[in-house]
């Protein structure tokens, strides 16, 4: 190529060049200079994230591998085949990456080789010039052979052609000082002098060494800058490839914006979001160690192991309920009662310890004599006898103990004595003796009478008896005939000497009596006690009357029933103990007691035992859970009562409605209970486990109630506790409220004396005795029920207390926000600073509101902040009733036994919804319908609990 310049002279050049050095925009140059940089080396940086990117995917699917591969061979093979390709695409970018940083450092090295030539060609060009400065102002011809750089040159500028070029550039030195001169005065008005309008003034100059030195020395340093992290970055790719080729089965990266390569093969990586990481989201979440010091860990688990105890115990009191309700049902449930013994004091010392006839009331109170007396004989004291009656009783019934009746007996009994009582037509009344201490005396007993005859033989004086006589009004029944009714039993047994080791007892039944004129005694002989606690006896054909021989079923019955002693009742059947001598003849009399139960409603009570199946199955899962995170490493412990606290308020519902079917039948039965041991009356036997399962599921009911009117939660502790404390101390709490105790006293004693039968004046006028039964009840009960059940929950003011402390606590301690709609409401860790939506997806997709969770459940944070993002802590997932099936789907603890039945018979009896967990543990709001095959058993096999965003 030639170049023809015209040239000035070389002051002038120099001068020209200043001017248009000054002018070049020098931070225009360098800016598109480093631009053109950044985008090769940005180019570079891309490459390098897509690396990384594939990079961090590979021990990702060598996890999923390794979890299918014990359950699905076929599949495993192919994700392997598909890991094997994606390490030869691994391969392939590292080597691509290689290639592209070496043709970076090719290029720019180049580059830089080229300028150094053609510095030293303009350096040589300007030496020739410096020797023909002796020469005229003739033009000056500079030829240049051409060369391979300034071939390329021209092909990479898009010369496109190799002939030699000729140019001429013919200016005149006027008009280059002026267009340089126009330059300048555009620079001064502040306007930009643009280097496209400097490049021909640069050509009509000819060659300026100096320029092309300006211009590389004021890029030299960013463009090595540049090319220096280029270089370090090559480096970095560079040891990441030989790092994962050595080892690609042991260390896990992670590449972020803005973030350096880490190595996590110390622990589980933390990967970009995808399918397999939603597999292992619950792995990453679960380790996380919990909040606060080890001490209040350490209490909060205790806690939790000491709820999870008592909801076992709840489990336990519904289980003994239902098993109850269930014997109770299958048939009537017997309970022997402890024998109940008479005392009778005064008679021992009277009767002495040898012969009646030497006794102290033969030789002491009747002076020696035997003689027949008109008046009976009251022994009030040890010293003092009465021939009135007993002064010193205060219920004592003259008209049972009178003179006139126990002689009309007495005579009755010789009138119709036959068989074995013959003897008793052969005796002589001298009188009748009655201890004053007597238990039935003094209690003014009705049913019953203890007398002492004292009787001596026609035939021979000096043969001196006490006929030990029990008498007792009593229910009779005669199957056969289907006859029932009353019945006088009196009990026979003639004692001579107080030292004899035998005693032998003649019974005698006075059918119908005491509701007839006069008690028709039949001989009878004891067969045996029946199931049912009743005296089996055989009464004996009486020859005078013409009476035939009976097989009777006799007893005393206490107790109440509705609407059929069949249906539902509570009756104790009693009969008599016989005494094997004679001091326990004359100073006790026994009864033995059983306590039958009835009730064909019992099945109301069955409904314990659905509430113990469903308890039982969610504590199960709980344990099941629990077991997982122990084996991952970290022990969680649910709260127990979470899934209880779901159906407390419906359950309650149900008991009130099962009791109403019920007609309170076990509710009355523990309110005569109570009143039994506040005044000390007859203790009714009843099954108290009934009861105590209804109460508790009414008052975890109105617990759960006042829960959700304070909108504070309830501590299950706390309120078990309280309910025990009302339970076992219910006859003490109801002694606190005068008015309630008036109504449960006032029920048990109209409980004791309601069986006496009631019969029209003239019946009842035919003898002093009645006849105690069992009883309906009729009369309404709700005040004496509303009674006992106000006494026993009375400790839910304790409740209440602790509601109001709670609420006034968590008011100062919760810092005041700007923001009103969550000021005073939530955790510390949602009002502060963050830029959250107000629900989480989780509630969200649910519609399970976690501020809003009450009940009888343990405290927990509903809460947590986690990569800025507000997400709902484990507790509170678990807390509203949720579970994770595998990493994939949010499913209902309620609904996981309905999935099991359906997965078990095949068919979809009922809708399941189960919510999909997306990237980063969020929830898809849209619920999607369980088959049988959508959830696996391997899947139902991994359930899980994990944070929600």
């Amino acid at each position: 190529m030639y170049r023809y310049y015209e040239m000035l002279p070389l002051d002038e050049i120099d001068a020209q060049y200043e001017r248009i050095v000054r002018l070049i925009p020098v931070d225009e140059l360098q800016g598109s200079y480093n631009s053109v940089l950044q985008d090769e080396i940005s180019s570079v940086s891309h490459a390098v994230n897509d690396i990384a990117a594939a990079l961090s995917r590979l021990e990702d699917v060598r996890d999923a591998v390794s979890k299918l591969q014990q359950d699905n061979p076929q599949r495993s093979l192919s994700l392997l085949k598909t890991m094997d390709r994606t390490l030869e695409l691994q391969h392939e970018l590292g080597v691509r990456l290689q290639k592209v940083t070496q043709l970076t450092g090719v290029t720019s090295i180049n580059k830089k080789r080229q300028r150094n030539e053609q510095v030293e060609r303009i350096a040589h060009t300007q030496r020739d010039n410096e020797e023909s400065e002796s020469e005229s102002n003739a033009p000056v011809a500079i030829h240049t052979e051409p060369n391979e750089d300034d071939t390329e040159d021209e092909d990479d500028s898009g010369a496109a052609t190799n002939e030699e070029q000729s140019i001429r550039v013919k200016t005149e030195p006027m008009e280059l000082q002026s267009e340089v001169a126009a330059l300048e005065s555009v620079k001064r008005e502040g306007q930009q002098v643009t280097t496209q309008s400097l490049v021909p003034l640069i050509h009509d100059a000819g060659p300026a060494p100096a320029l092309e030195t300006v211009a590389q020395s004021q890029n030299r340093l960013d463009s090595d800058s540049v090319m220096m992290e280029a270089a370090e970055a090559s480096r970095a790719n560079e040891q990441i490839v030989s790092e994962v080729a050595d080892r690609p089965r042991l260390n896990e990266f992670k590449r972020m914006a803005g973030q350096e390569f880490v190595d996590f093969s110390e622990g589980p990586p933390k990967l970009r979001p995808s399918t397999s990481q939603r597999a292992l989201n619950s792995v990453d979440t679960i380790m996380q160690q919990p909040e606060g010091s080890p001490l209040a860990r350490f209490i909060r688990l205790v806690h939790r192991l000491a709820v999870f105890a008592f909801a076992i115990l709840y489990v336990e009191i519904s289980l003994h309920s239902f098993s109850t309700a269930m014997i109770i049902l299958h048939g009537s449930v017997s309970h022997d009662l402890p024998v109940q013994t008479h005392k009778a004091s005064l008679i021992l010392d009277y009767a002495g310890t040898s012969t009646i006839e030497a006794s102290p009331l033969v030789q002491q109170v009747l002076k020696g004599t035997t003689s027949p007396r008109s008046t009976s004989l009251y022994l009030e004291t040890a010293t003092t006898q009465s021939s009135t009656g007993c002064s010193n009783a205060r219920n004592f019934n003259a008209e049972i103990y009178s003179n006139e009746f126990l002689r009309f007996i007495f005579s009755s009994l010789q009138m119709h004595a036959s068989h074995n009582l013959s003897y008793v037509t052969e005796l002589e009344l001298v009188a009748p003796v009655i201890d004053c201490t007597f238990d039935l005396l003094t209690f003014g007993d009705q049913t019953a009478a203890r007398v002492y005859y004292l009787v001596r033989r026609k035939s021979n004086t000096t043969d001196v008896m006490l006929l030990s006589t029990s008498l007792s009004v009593q229910d009779y029944a005669v199957d056969k005939q289907f006859q029932r009714g009353p019945a006088t039993l009196l009990l026979v047994a003639a004692i001579d000497d107080v030292r004899a080791t035998t005693i032998t007892h003649h019974i005698a039944v006075a059918f119908n009596y005491p509701y007839v004129a006069e008690p028709a005694f039949a001989y009878s002989e004891l067969v045996g006690v029946d199931g049912d606690n009743y005296w089996q006896l055989q009464t004996l054909a009486n020859p005078r009357t013409q009476d035939p021989a009976k097989f009777v079923r006799t007893a005393r019955l206490f107790g109440r029933y509705l609407s059929d002693p069949t249906a539902q009742s509570n009756i104790e059947i009693a009969h008599w103990g016989l005494p094997s001598d004679p001091v326990a003849e004359l100073g006790s009399w026994l009864w033995h007691s059983r306590a039958v139960l009835h009730d064909s409603w019992a099945w109301t009570h069955a409904v314990h035992g659905v509430f113990a199946i469903n308890v039982i199955f969610n504590l199960s899962v709980l344990l099941f859970v629990m077991y997982r995170c122990i084996r991952k490493g970290h022990f969680w412990v649910g709260d127990a009562f979470s899934t209880i606290s779901n159906m407390l308020l419906y359950r309650g519902l149900i008991v009130l409605l099962c009791n109403h079917l019920n007609g309170y039948w076990t509710v009355t039965k523990m309110c005569i209970s109570v009143g039994d041991s506040i005044t000390g009356l007859h203790a009714i036997y009843y099954r108290p486990e009934l009861v105590h399962a209804d109460l508790l599921a009414i008052f975890l009911n109105v617990a759960s109630f006042l829960s959700y009117i304070a909108r504070e939660r309830v501590d299950p502790l706390f309120v078990f506790a309280t309910f025990e404390i009302g339970w076992g101390y219910r006859a003490e709490l109801t002694k606190l409220y005068p008015g309630l105790k008036k109504n449960i006293v006032n029920f048990a004693v109209a409980d004791v004396t309601n069986g006496l039968l009631s019969v029209s004046p003239g019946l009842d006028g035919l003898s002093p005795m009645e006849l105690m039964t069992a009883y309906e009840v009729v009369e309404s009960r709700q005040r004496v029920v509303s009674s006992a059940v106000i006494s026993i929950f009375s400790p839910l003011v304790l409740i209440a207390a602790y509601v109001v402390v709670r609420k006034a606590v968590r008011y100062v301690n919760t810092p005041v926000s700007s923001d009103k709609g969550t000021s005073r409401r939530r955790a510390g860790v949602y009002t502060e600073g963050s830029q959250q939506n107000d629900l989480t997806s989780f509630e969200t997709a649910t519609g399970a509101g976690l501020i809003k969770r009450f009940g009888v459940i343990s405290g927990y944070e509903n809460y947590i902040m986690r990569e800025d993002r507000l997400t709902a802590t484990i507790d509170a997932v678990y807390g509203n009733g949720f579970l994770v099936v595998k990493g994939k789907f949010l499913i209902g603890a309620q609904d996981l036994m309905p999935l099991l039945l359906m997965k078990l018979t095949r068919v979809r009896f009922t809708n399941i919804f189960v919510y999909e967990i997306k990237e980063k543990s969020s929830v898809e709001e849209a619920a999607q319908l369980v088959y049988p095959s959508t959830i696996s058993w391997d899947d139902l096999w991994h359930l899980d609990v994990t944070t929600l965003t």
